[in-house]
């Protein structure tokens, strides 16, 4: 495969968002990169000055756990990317998860998981219980009649992956929204799968949306980082309690390196794609591979009208359900490496079904998927080494 159509109209404009949204070279002596405001704290010309400014810290630089204009200019790309109007970056996606959640719930709320969801945010609310928050979670039935008769009086949030980064599970996201919203219940959707390039929450009505910024905008497996992207209203909310108070802060040296990695992002996203998609396709005519996880091989991509393409990430479930022999197949594998995360130039292979944390019991993950972060290499090369790995099947 040569070519996959875009379809994203918003397309022409976020590739100049990525490359130069922001950003005046006058300003500081013509260099085509912002500064790096490598500063702690920022001073002030008097006593009387400072104190004005400390009326209002989220609108002031006054020291860099809050503020920082290097900082700042990644927030302002990352809000215009996934047309939110307020974004706060934090020094992993954790951070960013932790932030809105500790924020926006109360004890005696309900939180509502649709769709398989990362390991760590269910394990941040299963401690969360003690604070009398409970959840539930449908990973399977995403009928809106359903997901609807699962929400209880007390259900404050409904927290949701699409696609879902193991099974790839896609939602409507604008109906599911638009019963949130009828509901009074506050929506949060983790983006990091598709991008802002791929997929915009937020114009399908979402409330909060969510990043992993370690993953494809980092692009390059050297960087932690995580941001919010939400309204003015919710980021008061959480700016101060959340974010500020808890202290998960990004440093201006990555925050520099997070936009160097989104001028380029637009370039590889799209030869992630045609990598994944190559490579998808040969699994889906493997006769000892059940099922290919990937939009397109489903028959599922933009159902809904509201994906644009499908990245570099997929799964595929093997004829098996010895996790023995799952394992004996990824260890032979010789050009994918073996990790968690994706979006780097690297190919990864990975099973979920290691650690202390159970995907089967909390997510319905079966065991025999493999999932795949399909890199920048030569795809028929990735396509000989997966050739000679399911040939022990």
């Amino acid at each position: 495969m040569n070519f996959i159509e875009n379809t994203s109209p918003y397309w022409a404009e976020d590739v100049s968002i990525c490359l130069r949204e922001g950003e005046n070279p006058a300003e500081y002596y013509g260099s085509i990169n912002p500064p790096v405001i490598m500063s702690s704290l920022f001073t002030f010309p008097s006593y009387t000055d400072m104190s004005t400014r400390f009326h209002d810290i989220k609108k002031e630089y006054i020291y860099s756990r809050g503020r920082n204009p290097t900082v700042d200019f990644l927030e302002r790309k990352l809000a215009r990317l996934e047309r939110g109007e307020y974004c706060k970056c934090t020094s992993s996606g954790m951070g960013a998860i932790t932030a809105t959640l500790y924020s926006l719930l109360s004890s005696g709320d309900h939180v509502l998981l649709v769709n398989n969801i990362y390991g760590p945010v269910i394990q941040y609310l299963e401690d969360a219980k003690r604070n009398n928050i409970s959840f539930s979670y449908i990973t399977d039935n995403f009928d809106m009649d359903f997901i609807e008769s699962q929400i209880k009086p007390n259900t404050k949030m409904i927290y949701f992956e699409s696609p879902a980064t193991m099974t790839f599970k896609e939602l409507h996201i604008k109906k599911l929204c638009e019963l949130a919203k009828k509901k009074g219940i506050i929506t949060v959707c983790d983006n990091t799968c598709t991008t802002p390039l791929f997929q915009k929450p937020i114009t399908f009505g979402v409330d909060v949306v969510l990043h992993s910024l370690s993953k494809y905008i980092g692009g390059h497996s050297d960087l932690i980082g995580g941001a919010l992207i939400t309204s003015e209203a919710i980021y008061e909310k959480i700016y101060a309690l959340g974010y500020l108070l808890q202290g998960s802060v990004m440093s201006a040296q990555d925050a520099i390196l997070f936009i160097r990695g989104l001028r380029t992002l637009p370039t590889r996203l799209k030869q992630h794609e045609i990598n994944a998609i190559t490579v998808a396709e040969y699994l889906s005519a493997h006769p000892k591979v059940k099922k290919v996880n990937h939009p397109r091989c489903l028959g599922t991509f933009n159902q809904y009208g509201e994906n644009y393409g499908t990245s570099g990430l997929f799964s595929f479930e093997i004829d098996t359900e010895d996790l023995k022999l799952v394992g004996k197949v990824l260890d032979r594998l010789k050009k994918f490496y073996f990790g968690v995360s994706w979006g780097g130039f690297e190919s990864l292979a990975l099973s979920p079904h290691f650690g202390k944390f159970d995907p089967v019991k909390n997510n319905g993950i079966p065991l025999s998927i493999i999932r795949l972060s399909i890199g920048l290499e030569d795809s028929n090369s990735l396509i000989e080494d997966l050739e000679q790995a399911l040939s022990i099947l």
